[in-house]
């Protein structure tokens, strides 16, 4: 049976999947689910959005991981977008406000697991 993570309608193998994808890369620091998963109104067929935080992070790295991502062949759309390059004030507002990180969505000791 898969366990899916309350409130955000992604089974857990899934998204510890994608967090182990990401974490390949040592430029990454901090990955923040937001959007309708983490406000929990979330639709079938809802994409992923994730802000990436890290020191140094380049548009080549967004660009490499977001096909890594593609090659894992999960059944959602994923959007990244690097926090330290938001300009828009309610994207920003939206992130800190309803933001969870995929790390803390995955901890055995969550309540989730």
């Amino acid at each position: 049976m898969m366990k899916i993570l309350p409130d955000t309608g992604l089974c857990a193998a899934d998204v510890q999947v994608l967090l182990d994808c990401i974490r390949m890369n040592p430029r990454v620091g901090t990955i923040i689910l937001f959007g309708s998963r983490a406000r929990g109104n979330y639709r079938p067929g809802s994409d992923i959005d994730l802000a990436l935080a890290g020191e140094e992070l380049t548009k080549e790295d967004m660009d490499s991981i977001a096909m890594d991502i593609d090659d894992l062949l999960l059944p959602y759309h994923v959007d990244l977008v690097r926090t330290d390059l938001l300009t828009d004030h309610e994207l920003a507002t939206e992130i800190h406000q309803w933001g969870v990180t995929l790390d803390q969505l995955v901890q055995p000791d969550n309540g989730f697991s």
